[in-house]
């Protein structure tokens, strides 16, 4: 690429370089002037002389055509110096005008004297959109947007010397543009693309230097279709302005060009009001962030290509993730619709997933009834958050204000939470709310710890397709999961395909577990089975077609933390949080296809802080 290109898609209406081209509004066309002793965009500006007690202003008037363009807006630059005479905002003490003639046009009410620093306020970019309901109109209003001015509405009190009213350059549009910039000519960057607005023959009025930042309404367009940028840039702090007359998503920083690489460092963005805030769409090309801050944005979308890390975001809309790494940011107080996540993650990664992007996040969720996170119906399969700290959301399930919501509609799944805490204790199963939808079961699973067998040969090569089995060998002094849990009397039954085993007590387990059924008769009730939970003493597993029932005999129960075989690692595994020190015993067999090994047996004196065992096996052909 080469050295960066600042561009604008503004078009002019009029430089105000000729006061032939305005007339006035109110009365008083003596009174215009060439303004060459102060002005905002060279050589000049028109002003116009003091007055009291009325409404008076300008209005270009030179017969030509223009049309603003759906999504865009009319900026101009306006000045008023005798601003402690002005009305308030509501009675219009600043005005712009917009209309097809001098006589018929809408009034927009933009300032006055009791607006934010009106005191300090010397030249200021208005922006209109003029598709807004206007404030008044004139005449029945604007027929079209052929022609921008102002009024000014002043009190009948004070000095008024000179020409204090003034309107400059006035454009219509919506875009600073960025594309290019390198290592060798310069990269883009926010104090490049203020230099270029401020020069007094440019002028835009999008991104406006000031002390301390920049003032910013529009769209800050990083890379066009056809030409990438390169943006890096840090330390900034932009001030979005509180426009009372642009649409919602029309303040917009946007990546546009997918090769394009944009890299933010402690980048702080605030808007100063609530009317108008900005969004974020950062999910084209390659975006890094690092140490950000936003208030008062609408939305933040990313995509995988992006990062976010160590952020904030306070009173902000959604966050769509796109699995963009936000880890170690905090979002707080989110502005999203009740039943909405403040983060949204409907991730194409499929199959049980770490969800790192989100490690060591902090959400709040402060008077706003919403979740912290909502996970879209692509989200289906296990997950896993780590260092998350929830504070102020439900616990109560299926509610609006519940920690976390699933879209998914069939199915089961685990989300296990890792050194999670809710309003600064530790997390819980009964502290964190699932609002999950129709048809499927999320089971929360808090600091599970990892059963893992690998199975080897007398080399130490990995053997796969070995069938393991590994069972509870004890009770955990009663706390633990089911050893020889008995069921109830005639509490083993079956209807179709479906047996239905009720405990003499809790079981402690969840649907996806695998157990062991012993001791019933008919045999075929007598299986290892993936079970499926009711209640907290009832499940059910599958068997055969046309068995007795109820069954006699003495059926047990006992839990089966590993039930499968080997992958190419020669590894089996599974997740767990187990609710007492717990003993484990279990047998690894491969018999059924060559090379057949004789089996192996192992055990786990406690499997409640995880464990990790070998298993080599002997050849038996």
């Amino acid at each position: 690429m080469a050295a960066p290109v600042y561009a604008t898609d503004l078009t002019d209406y009029d430089q105000a370089d000729a006061v032939g081209n305005y007339s006035a509004l109110g009365g008083g066309a003596s009174a215009l002037a060439d303004e060459t002793d102060y002005f905002i965009e060279t050589p000049q500006c028109v002003s116009k002389a003091g007055f009291t007690a009325t409404t008076k202003g300008i209005m270009l008037d030179d017969g030509g055509s223009r049309t603003v363009a759906a999504g865009d807006a009319i900026f101009v630059w306006g000045k008023q110096n005798n601003r402690n005479l002005m009305d308030t905002v509501a009675n219009g003490g600043m005005q712009i005008v917009i209309g097809n003639t001098t006589s018929a046009y809408d009034h927009f009410y933009v300032d006055g004297s009791n607006s934010s620093g009106s005191d300090l306020a010397g030249w200021r970019n208005y922006a209109v959109d003029p598709t807004q309901t206007p404030s008044t109109t004139t005449g029945g209003g604007a027929a079209g947007t052929n022609l921008v001015g102002f009024l000014w509405k002043i009190l009948g009190s004070g000095s008024l010397k000179g020409n204090p009213n003034a309107i400059d350059v006035q454009r219509h549009g919506r875009e600073l543009q960025i594309t290019d910039g390198d290592l060798g000519n310069g990269y883009a960057t926010f104090l490049g693309a203020g230099a270029a607005d401020e020069t007094n023959t440019n002028r835009w009025g999008i991104l406006t230097p000031v002390q301390g930042g920049y003032l910013f309404h529009g769209a800050f367009v990083m890379g066009l279709t056809a030409t990438a940028v390169d943006f890096r840039d840090s330390d900034r702090v932009i001030s979005v302005l509180d426009d009372p007359f642009l649409p919602a998503g029309f303040n917009e920083f946007e990546i546009r060009n997918a090769s394009s690489n944009v890299e933010w460092t402690a980048i702080t963005i605030a808007a100063l009001g609530t009317t108008s805030p900005f969004v974020l769409t950062l999910n084209v090309g390659t975006f890094t962030g690092s140490g950000c801050s936003f208030t008062g944005a609408a939305t933040s979308t990313f995509a995988s290509t992006g990062s976010m890390i160590d952020s904030k975001w306070t009173s902000c809309g959604q966050i769509v993730l796109g699995e963009a790494d936000i880890s170690g940011s905090s979002i707080l107080t989110s502005t999203v619709a009740a039943d909405e996540g403040a983060v949204y993650d409907n991730r194409t990664t499929t199959g049980a997933v770490n969800i790192s992007e989100l490690d060591n996040c902090t959400f709040s969720q402060g008077t706003n009834a919403h979740h912290a996170i909502r996970f879209g119906a692509n989200v289906d399969d296990d997950i896993t958050l780590t260092g998350i700290a929830f504070d102020g959301f439900s616990s109560v399930a299926d509610s609006n204000g519940a920690t976390l919501r699933f879209d998914a509609t069939t199915g089961t799944m685990n989300v296990n939470l890792i050194d999670c805490t809710v309003d600064g204790n530790p997390a819980t199963t009964s502290n964190v709310g699932v609002d999950d939808a129709a048809g499927i079961t999320v089971t929360l699973v808090v600091n599970p710890v990892t059963t893992k067998v690998t199975v080897v040969d007398a080399a130490g090569d990995p053997i796969e397709n070995v069938r393991v089995l590994a069972e509870t060998s004890d009770t955990g002094g009663g706390a633990g999961f089911p050893y020889r849990l008995a069921a109830t009397a005639s509490g083993l039954t079956s209807t179709g395909t479906t047996a239905t085993f009720v405990c003499s007590a809790a079981h402690g387990l969840v649907t996806g577990d695998y157990a062991v059924v012993r001791g019933a008769q008919p045999d075929d009730y007598n299986k290892q089975t993936q079970i499926t939970v009711t209640n907290t003493t009832t499940f059910t597993y599958p068997v055969t077609t046309g068995l007795t029932s109820p069954a006699t005999g003495s059926p047990t129960v006992t839990y089966a933390p590993l039930s499968g075989l080997s992958n190419s690692l020669g590894v089996i595994q599974s997740s767990k949080t187990w609710p007492a020190a717990q003993g484990v015993s279990g047998r690894c067999r491969k018999s059924t296809s060559s090379p057949y090994y004789k089996t192996g047996r192992f055990t786990i004196t406690d499997a409640s802080g995880g464990s990790d065992v070998t298993v080599q096996m002997i050849l038996d052909e």
